[in-house]
């Protein structure tokens, strides 16, 4: 780990374990930054400097993200927001060309994570069972009516993240209520069985080397609060079939309804999932993985090597800019790219 030194993390907010974690594979050689929004972003109380930067459809939001890059000497860029990442993946050769590795899979992947209806067809393609879900009110209602399908049906965006505009339909009326107040409505069948989330990380070759299923036992935010790693054989296998089948780079998060019987994928996160924290408690490190990919160093399949049964509940730290220690430094406007 001596050739790492400087990891930037973007749109970071609540993530401060990111940076800690981090700063544990690290060590002394290297420093760990981080960009918000919010000058009250808890996660500048545990990184070594953090930074006040535009929101990610500002013009020059590119521009600051690549002149900190410069700057510090980033080695790695870790984004952690779904709402950016389609705009990093399309500029990864723009920060290879300052030699700063970019912990982001290809927009294809993004595209079909992000996109609930590219989930959907993706996944049926690749004979991976999933809820029926449609962006066709008039497709939802027929399969309700033949009874392929029952309520309650969710109805939330397709492009949606964190559980925002998600609402539970319980009638027809509820259906049309709930379809009018969103833009890019989709209709999913809701699965029964117990939610489990599935972090897998791939190597440069896009195959995984590393595996951890979490029980979810409680959310808050759209994010798992409470959790248990879990080492089932059956929700391995579909979270290695699923990521040879996507062929991300880096960390993927899973949701899925798993029964006992059946595993259902519900959606996928092609980032650090909010359930992270318990995957790294149990001995699934991606962070010293993201590493050994940002120096070009093999890393060693660990699937299944992981401490079954850790529990896990999220805290969140209560950043205060006038204790330090690292204020926050707000970013000057620079030029296009």
């Amino acid at each position: 780990m001596a050739k790492m030194t400087n990891i930037l993390i973007t749109s970071s907010g609540r993530r401060g374990y990111l940076a800690q974690y981090f700063k544990q594979a690290v060590g002394d050689a290297g420093n760990i930054y981080a960009t918000d929004i919010d000058s009250l972003a808890p996660i500048f109380g545990e990184c070594d400097q953090g930074f006040i930067v535009p929101p990610f459809d500002a013009n020059n939001y590119l521009s600051v993200i690549k002149s900190i890059c410069i700057e510090y000497d980033i080695d790695l860029l870790v984004p952690t927001n779904d709402r950016e990442l389609n705009l990093l993946a399309e500029n990864v050769p723009l920060f290879n060309e300052i030699g700063t590795t970019t912990l982001i899979s290809s927009l294809r992947c993004i595209e079909i994570a992000n996109d609930k209806m590219k989930t959907f067809d993706f996944l049926q393609s690749k004979n991976i069972k999933t809820a029926f879900t449609t962006n066709n009110l008039t497709e939802l209602v027929g399969k309700i009516d033949s009874k392929e399908i029952s309520f309650p049906i969710i109805i939330k965006p397709q492009y949606g993240s964190g559980s925002q505009g998600v609402y539970e339909a319980t009638n027809f009326d509820e259906i049309n209520v709930f379809w009018n107040r969103l833009e890019n409505p989709i209709g999913q069948e809701k699965l029964q069985g117990q939610e489990f989330g599935i972090d897998v990380f791939n190597n440069s070759e896009r195959t995984p080397v590393s595996i951890v299923p979490r029980k979810k036992i409680a959310m808050r935010a759209g994010e798992t609060d409470k959790a248990e790693s879990v080492n089932d054989q059956q929700l391995i296998d579909i979270g290695t079939e699923l990521a040879e089948a996507l062929g991300h780079f880096g960390p993927l998060d899973i949701d899925c309804f798993y029964d006992g019987d059946e595993v259902y994928i519900m959606e996928l996160n092609a980032r650090f999932g909010g359930g992270y924290p318990l995957t790294h408690l149990a001995g699934g490190d991606f962070t010293t993985a993201a590493i050994s990919l940002a120096n070009n160093e093999k890393i060693s399949p660990r699937i299944g090597k992981f401490e079954s049964g850790v529990q896990m509940v999220k805290s969140y730290k209560i950043y205060n800019p006038q204790a330090g220690p690292h204020n926050p430094i707000i970013t000057q406007q620079t030029e296009e790219l």
